[in-house]
């Protein structure tokens, strides 16, 4: 199968993912729903306690998503579509964080990441690790929905992508982060007013 004819669908969404967010029904698989529900209403299971995810990352998305392209790469054939796996990726990444992927807590330090050397004219992906990039698997069936796509080739998308959560199941240990950071005062005194 060749997704070459569906490359504009795979490698941006139709619509800018906060749109999908607010129009685009709920699914009816429930584990989605209480995942995205989590996320969007911005305090996950728990609550904030004032931990962070610290970033920027040293291992970022973009590693994790190169050293994917690389691992498949040797292994198979379909080294162009794991190739456009890995773009699709990233810029649904960079297009949805801001809008949909983050918890309320964590939208300062998105600002502040931004404002800083490190983060300047950086692409998210960059900046952000694991983490972050599961919450997108937890949104994809709504931003997917969205893609003007035929049946198999969603079908081989998918498959793709199992694969890559497989990989990074695989590897958690390199790309997941074992200490979060402490917020600030100043970063407190900020979520206390919010």
């Amino acid at each position: 199968l060749h997704l070459h004819s569906e490359r504009a669908s795979l490698l941006r969404p139709l619509a800018e993912p906060a749109a999908v967010a607010e129009r685009c029904p709920r699914r009816r698989n429930r584990a989605v729903d209480t995942r995205s529900t989590r996320c969007t209403e911005g305090i996950p299971r728990g609550g904030f306690r004032g931990k962070l995810v610290p970033l920027p990352r040293e291992t970022s998305i973009a590693t994790l998503l190169d050293d994917f392209l690389q691992a498949k790469s040797k292994r198979t054939s379909h080294e162009r579509l794991y190739g456009e796996v890995n773009e699709g990726m990233r810029t649904y990444f960079n297009q949805s964080l801001g809008s949909i992927l983050l918890y309320k807590y964590e939208r300062k330090q998105f600002r502040d990441l931004k404002e800083t050397a490190a983060g300047k004219d950086k692409p998210l992906v960059e900046l952000y690790g694991a983490e972050h990039l599961l919450r997108l698997f937890v949104k994809l069936p709504e931003l997917l929905a969205q893609c003007k796509m035929q049946r198999e080739h969603m079908q081989v998308l998918v498959s793709k992508l199992m694969e890559l959560l497989k990989f990074i199941q695989a590897n958690k240990a390199k790309y997941f982060v074992t200490q979060y950071e402490s917020a600030t005062d100043e970063y407190l005194a900020w979520w206390g007013n919010e």
